[in-house]
């Protein structure tokens, strides 16, 4: 695979994981990351 590819690749894992931020199912999940970040 190239680069590029690559690259667009984990823009697009990162941008899905951003939207479903916005679903009510995955909103456990980020609070539970972000009480990690927090300590």
């Amino acid at each position: 695979m190239s680069p590029i590819l690559v690259i667009i690749g984990n823009f697009v894992v990162y941008l899905a994981t951003f939207v479903s931020e916005k679903n009510s199912l995955f909103k456990p999940m980020c609070y539970f990351e972000k009480g990690l970040r927090n300590g």
